[in-house]
């Protein structure tokens, strides 16, 4: 399993059994850069993982978004988009770093293309508006958020933005 910096899955492979990729007996795993390594007791063998063009993608904007450049994680998280429409977290990463770049419409936009949780009870939370340099406190107003299948509000587990730094 690989991992981004929030601990989201981003990678599955491997398993038990005897088929290429997989193992009987692994005791070790190590990586060099983004190549990882696991050690197979019963068959004494190493088997190496590379990353396809899609996993250096997603390296990319996981990596850019660590950095702080949030525009060019988000080209990347597009170009993982058009490999596989269906990959929730390149929604999730496009939503990130839009919120970081306060284009909040836009990245609540991807986050509710994501949204697939249950339903929970009604959740309020506060957006920070435009700055209005005249007066030193920041603008604010309340947002509610709904599923726009039932009308019901969000709770806070569910609006995906707890989870950012």
């Amino acid at each position: 399993f690989g991992y981004d910096d929030q601990g989201r899955m981003v990678f599955a492979f491997g398993g038990n059994g005897n088929m290429d990729g997989y193992f009987r007996r692994p005791v070790g795993i190590e990586h060099m850069g983004h190549e990882l390594y696991v050690l197979d007791a019963l068959d004494c063998s190493v088997t190496s993982f590379v990353p396809t063009l899609f996993g250096e993608l997603v390296y990319t904007a996981v990596e850019e978004f660590d950095k702080g450049d949030y525009e060019a994680s988000r080209e990347a998280w597009e170009q993982v988009m058009v490999m596989d429409g269906n990959y929730d977290l390149a929604y999730i990463g496009i939503g990130r770093a839009l919120l970081r770049q306060e284009k909040y419409r836009e990245a609540m936009d991807y986050f509710e293309v994501k949204y697939d949780a249950p339903l929970m009870p009604s959740q309020q939370i506060l957006l920070a508006g435009p700055k209005d340099i005249s007066n030193p406190a920041p603008a604010a107003k309340e947002v509610k958020f709904e599923d726009k299948r039932t009308d019901a509000p969000l709770p806070p587990s569910q609006l995906i933005l707890l989870g950012l730094k």
